[in-house]
């Protein structure tokens, strides 16, 4: 698609020069740049001027490309009453047609809220929480299956008693195994395990010794048959209680059954497990992230400033 001469054009900026008669249309856009190439148009309406004071002057602006205007808005999903209500904002057309022409405009839902400096789109259902842990899931009986996959779709779903779940495509080298033995670990990524954790997410197990691909080490867990990753900071014994059948993924609901912790990060004084220490990897819309600097604990918004100054003294 061919962009006009008027890119980067805001709604706003139109909004204030075009004039209510439908008639003037075709010289206000040519006037303020929207004249447009062969295969590329606007279609604009404005509201009753005796609106335009109250609502900065709402603006319908649809594409199409091609002579049938009309059409082409309703194609994606837009009618000629439509409109982009916008209150000191600016909305960039380009974001606009580019979100539309993706599909991720919903009809009767190109709306920009009209609160300053408040602006949302309405996408398609879509995976969107993020971050998430970047965990290496270790399965297999014996040593011969032994096996690793990265998960990102995992999580905590019980307190008491302490449960667990991760999610896995039944495609996965790893599922039937998982699926037969009952049993996996968790285990947390760092910083140092990177490349090994986004390597063990795009290789198969059926094709590689993962284990020596990556250098990592299995060592023997203590309350289930599956392997515990020697390098992992943190490792999450579970035996599965539940199988729920989703679509694209199964969910593996289980019981955590036991947890091994390395001693590097352990206060000897304390016996307090710094996590944080180990620089942690965590997995946000395709991309790896180390995470900062803390900004408070649970329940700080509402502790005395003293103690607050307190606790991070003793630290």
């Amino acid at each position: 698609m061919k962009e006009c001469s008027g890119k980067g054009r805001s709604l706003s900026s139109l909004e204030d020069s075009l004039h209510p008669s439908a008639a003037e249309y075709p010289a206000r856009c040519n006037r303020f740049g929207l004249a447009c190439t062969s295969d590329f148009y606007y279609f604009c309406t404005v509201i009753p001027p005796s609106d335009i004071g109250s609502c900065a002057g709402s603006v319908f602006e649809a594409i199409a490309t091609g002579t049938d205007l009309r059409r082409k808005a309703s194609d994606i999903g837009l009618s000629e009453t439509e409109s982009v209500e916008s209150r000191n904002n600016s909305i960039p057309a380009k974001s606009i047609y580019r979100h539309a022409e993706a599909g991720n405009l919903h009809k009767h839902n190109l709306i920009a809220k009209q609160t300053t400096n408040c602006m949302k789109q309405s996408w398609k259902p879509g995976t969107l929480i993020y971050p998430l842990p970047a965990v290496l899931v270790s399965v297999g009986a014996t040593p011969e299956e032994y096996n690793m996959l990265t998960v990102a779709w995992t999580g905590t779903v019980n307190s008491e008693p302490p449960m667990c779940y991760i999610s896995v495509r039944p495609e996965r080298h790893s599922y039937p195994i998982i699926e037969r033995t009952g049993e996996f670990v968790i285990n947390l990524t760092t910083e140092d395990m990177a490349r090994a954790t986004d390597w063990c997410g795009v290789r198969s197990g059926r094709d590689f010794d993962k284990w020596k691909e990556c250098g990592l080490t299995p060592v023997a867990a203590e309350h289930v048959a599956a392997p515990v990753i020697a390098e992992a900071p943190l490792s999450i014994e579970c035996r599965v209680r539940q199988i729920v059948k989703l679509g694209s993924h199964d969910m593996f609901i289980a019981d955590v059954v036991g947890i091994l912790a390395d001693e590097r990060y352990i206060d000897p004084t304390t016996g307090r497990f710094s996590l944080e220490a180990a620089k942690p990897l965590v997995y946000l819309h395709g991309e790896y992230f180390r995470l900062g600097e803390m900004i408070g604990h649970f329940g700080w918004s509402v502790r005395k400033k003293k103690t607050i100054r307190r606790e991070k003294a003793a630290r």
